[in-house]
């Protein structure tokens, strides 16, 4: 999305983005059926798969074409460093496609450890980190 962003006319990152949406589209789909995690790896392999297979060919057609130094460059680069881990939810019906759940779980302590450099006393830090915990 940054690199569509950064270049909104780019073909490129318009292909990225149109396909991954239409996995996240499956996703969607695939939570309204509230499948078994054997039903969900069956429709991933089925539908999401070839999706993820024709990504990957994009990212390796696209990684001799950019710099690594622009945002889709960085983008690709960083997607075919980390291929092993990001088919993961292929092969198992309880990963989910993304990690956004974890991600807003932690939001408020990374937001918070900023703040709390400057709690101004011991027992305010203290406070704080009662609260958390």
């Amino acid at each position: 999305m940054d690199a569509k962003k950064a270049a909104p006319t780019s073909e490129a990152a318009a292909l990225a983005v149109d396909l991954i949406r239409k996995m996240y589209r499956i996703e969607d789909d695939i939570r309204k059926l509230n499948l078994s995690a054997e039903g969900v790896v069956e429709i991933r392999q089925e539908k999401t798969k070839p999706l993820m297979d024709s990504f990957r060919e994009f990212l390796v057609s696209q990684a001799g074409k950019v710099t690594p130094r622009s945002t889709l460059g960085g983008a690709v680069h960083y997607a075919l460093s980390e291929w092993k881990k990001l088919i993961v939810f292929l092969e198992n019906g309880d990963t989910p496609i993304d990690n956004n759940l974890v991600e807003n779980a932690i939001r408020p302590f990374v937001v918070g450890r900023k703040n709390w450099l400057f709690s101004g006393h011991p027992d305010g830090a203290q406070a704080s980190a009662f609260y958390f915990n």
